[in-house]
C-alpha cells in the first residue's frame, strides 16, 4: 500500500480492563513514540495519543503565511 517508511504508532485500549496499568507513551532508544496505553471508555490517555501523534508527524507540518500579490489574485 506504499506505507513503508511512514510513522506507526501502536494504540492498547481498553486500559480500564487492566488494574495498575496507566496511561502512558512507550518510546524507543531515540525518544519517539511507540505505543501508547489508553482507555476510550473513560478517555484516560487520549490526551497522550494526541501528543504522541503530533511528536509523530509534527516535523511534516509547516505553519507560515504566505502573502500574494494582488495580481496573483484572479478577480471573480
Amino acid at each position: 500500500i506504499g506505507a513503508e517508511g511512514l510513522p506507526i504508532l501502536e494504540v492498547y485500549n481498553k486500559l480500564d480492563l487492566l488494574e495498575g496499568v496507566e496511561p502512558q507513551i512507550q518510546r524507543d532508544a531515540d525518544g519517539k513514540p511507540q505505543r501508547v496505553w489508553v482507555s476510550a471508555r473513560d478517555g484516560r490517555g487520549l490526551d497522550l495519543l494526541k501528543q504522541a501523534i503530533a511528536e509523530l508527524l509534527g516535523d511534516d507540518l509547516f505553519v507560515g503565511t504566505l502573502l500574494l500579490p494582488p495580481a496573483a489574485c484572479p478577480v471573480l
